[in-house]
């Protein structure tokens, strides 16, 4: 019995002696095979693509609505009765230039240009009159001069002979009175003549008075007829025939709708990086003010619907100068041109360009030279290069703009033909192993 419990004893002995050596055998081989572990490096795949020299211009979007440039308010100028309207004038219609669209009663007006007429000629003949009696007092006064001259020789002799006894003192004294009497004619008719120009400034005045009122009548002759300014369409009547109109009153309003505008409203941001890519002396006027229509700027807009679209072409027009500070952007103001008459005979069967339509404008910078990487590329404002060794190489870049799926980055710190990561690294660290892998899609598109 105390056999049996020694042999069992020593058995678990042998079995204990047996797992430690197993647990110190096993022990070394881990530590072997960490220590062989820590001279493999880890290398992280990725796929890569260089960056590229490109010739690639700026696209800023906005969004506005599309409205007539030429805008045409029909208002009275004068005070009367419609007594004609065009029978084909209503909402909507497209007129043709010059076409008389409304008539204001010409016949008060006929009466004043007749009675300015009437007084012109009434001063005409007063000036005539002014005329002559100029040329006879004129002639007068040089016949009582004469005659003054003979009185007064007569005089002066006389009173040579009163002196010496020859004649009386009466006939001298009678002499005398004739010459006073002739001066004072002569001194009269002299006073006449220097009213004259006085008179006839007053006449002159009177007639170019007169001139005016038959200016003005004719030109409210002229006012009683309302004209198309222009190939349009009629947006709005305000009278009908028979009506009475007062001065100042709006009777109809048209727009020309052969060109478009559209104030686009877009970031501050973008309106700088297009203004970025052309000098400023190239949208200079000659007076330098800016002409933004003399870089003659693409410019793309679209309309969007559920059931149909449309697109036109226009150009940069300008920029207005009211900024929203509540969301920053600032207008541009567009001008797109529309067939007119196509639309109107249905020659055009795209869409036409109407008032009030909510669209896209897409406009297009000058097209430079710019470093460009895709857009997957870009990781927040750095970029993963490779080096000569196959280690990471982090870069922080200045990006310009973005154009779709590309990203026109800034020179500094890279160079073209650099090789750049388009996969995501975790963790990006500077200098960790990579390993390129070969895109074989983009191998099959290239034909390697």
């Amino acid at each position: 019995m105390v056999l049996k419990m020694r042999m069992r004893k020593l058995k678990w002995i042998l079995l204990a002696i047996v797992l430690g050596v197993l647990v110190t055998l096993g022990l070394k081989q881990l530590m072997k095979t960490e220590g062989s572990s820590k001279n493999i490096e880890l290398e992280h795949r990725v796929y890569t693509t260089k960056i590229k020299l490109r010739s690639i211009a700026p696209l800023i979007q906005g969004f506005g609505v599309a409205k007539a440039k030429v805008q045409w308010q029909g208002l009275s100028q004068i005070k009367g009765s419609i007594v004609y309207k065009y029978d084909k004038l209503s909402r909507g219609a497209f007129i043709k230039k010059d076409t008389l669209l409304l008539k204001i009663d010409p016949t008060p007006y006929d009466l004043a240009l007749a009675t300015a007429i009437a007084h012109k000629a009434e001063i005409q003949t007063e000036f005539d009159k002014l005329s002559i009696e100029k040329e006879k007092l004129t002639l007068a006064l040089k016949l009582e001069k004469s005659n003054l001259s003979l009185e007064k020789r007569e005089y002066r002799r006389q009173n040579s002979l009163s002196k010496s006894g020859t004649i009386s003192k009466s006939h001298l004294e009678k002499q005398q009175r004739i010459f006073t009497i002739q001066s004072l004619k002569v001194k009269d008719l002299h006073a006449q003549l220097q009213q004259i120009p006085a008179r006839l400034n007053a006449i002159k005045a009177s007639n170019s008075q007169a001139e005016s009122q038959i200016q003005q009548a004719e030109l409210n002759l002229t006012h009683t007829k309302i004209n198309m300014p222009f190939d349009g369409r009629i947006e709005q009547i305000n009278v009908e025939d028979g009506e009475y109109c007062a001065i100042g009153q709006t009777l109809l309003t048209a727009q020309d709708h052969s060109l478009m505008e559209v104030e686009a409203k877009v970031p501050i941001y973008q309106l700088q990086r297009l203004s970025a890519t052309f000098s400023k002396s190239a949208f200079l006027s000659v007076d330098k003010y800016p002409n933004f229509a003399r870089l003659n700027l693409p410019v793309h807009v679209e309309f969007h619907s559920a059931l149909r679209n449309a697109s036109w072409e226009g150009w940069l027009a300008g920029i207005s100068g009211q900024v929203d500070l509540n969301v920053g952007t600032i207008g541009v103001l567009v001008e797109i041109p529309v067939d007119l008459k196509s639309n109107i005979q249905l020659k055009n069967k795209q869409l036409p360009l109407t008032s009030g339509m909510f669209v896209e404008v897409m406009i297009q910078g000058v097209a430079k030279e710019h470093f460009v990487i895709p857009k997957k590329a870009l990781h927040g404002d750095r970029l993963y290069l490779v080096d000569k060794n196959n280690r990471l190489k982090i870069q922080a870049v200045d990006v310009l703009f973005t154009r779709g799926a590309w990203v026109v980055i800034g020179r500094k710190g890279v160079d073209v033909g650099d090789v750049i990561i388009t996969t995501d690294i975790l963790p990006a660290t500077t200098g960790i192993k990579v390993k390129v892998m070969k895109n074989l899609k983009m191998q099959r598109i290239r034909g390697e």
